[in-house]
């Protein structure tokens, strides 16, 4: 019980410290980069104060830290241009162009840091000190569960995330993939890599809405078919496709993590 009460207490008190940072760094800028700084900067706060002496790692210092990263933004990139390909080929969208100017690629510069961010932050709060909590007072299968939960809760302002329950299904499922990525590489860094071009290739390059927030893009595209396959006002993540697609990946990496365990016992 006291288990339970310690890790519902911490993880309410740093989502709490992230809203509070975020609002005094509004005050600098309004830039969603802040908020990405705000909640960076919240877990290592909390961590370093509650969590460090008792050992359990983060997961950021990790051997071949650019190998993961690039692994896991190789494996983003490939299951999105999957979900475009497979919602596109069924009617889900249309391509009406391809934007190729200065003023594009501007904003895919600014679109790329971002992404970039987010994938930092929020893998660190979410695979990082929710996850590693929970594994350290509990056991793995639970921090997977209680992680990935608590990620999709955290996109729930999210623009069209309650129109139907596919958004939220997708984000659990992504937290859980995420977490299992993390488990089978035994750091952050493919997460965050995952994480990064997951998000950017689905807004800045493929044109779809990224959990309901809209941005400009290189390739230009319109729903057109059923908000079913094509995700609707909330993107690709509300898409049925994405949530097949995404529990495919998450019995691949399943399997190869097993694998791996047999294979070193």
């Amino acid at each position: 019980m006291m288990k339970a009460l310690e890790t519902i207490g911490k993880m309410a008190g740093l989502f709490i410290l992230v809203l509070f940072l975020t609002g005094v760094f509004m005050f600098i800028s309004v830039d969603p980069i802040m908020q990405q700084i705000a909640m960076i900067l919240s877990v290592f706060i909390f961590y370093y104060i509650f969590e460090k002496k008792r050992g359990w790692p983060l997961g950021f210092k990790q051997e071949k830290k650019g190998r993961h990263f690039l692994g896991g933004a190789l494996f983003g990139i490939i299951l999105m241009s999957l979900v475009f390909s497979v919602i596109w080929l069924l009617g889900g969208i249309r391509i009406n162009g391809l934007i190729w100017d200065q003023s594009i690629f501007q904003e895919l510069s600014y679109w790329l840091i971002l992404f970039i961010g987010v994938g930092f932050a929020e893998e660190l709060f979410s695979r990082g000190y929710n996850y590693g909590l929970v594994q350290y007072l509990f056991s793995t299968k639970l921090a997977v569960i209680v992680s990935s939960v608590f990620f999709a809760l955290m996109h729930s302002f999210n623009k069209s995330v309650w129109t139907n329950p596919l958004p939220m299904v997708e984000l659990i499922l992504a937290g859980v993939l995420l977490a299992l990525v993390r488990e089978v590489t035994g750091g952050l860094w493919a997460p965050i890599g995952f994480h990064f071009t997951w998000n950017f290739f689905q807004g800045p390059i493929f044109g779809f809405e990224v959990s309901g927030l809209p941005m400009s893009s290189l390739i230009q595209t319109e729903a057109t078919g059923n908000s079913l396959i094509s995700g609707g006002q909330f993107g690709a993540e509300g898409s049925i496709i994405s949530i097949l697609i995404t529990s495919l990946a998450i019995i691949f990496v399943y399997v190869v993590g097993k694998n791996r365990y047999k294979n070193s016992h």
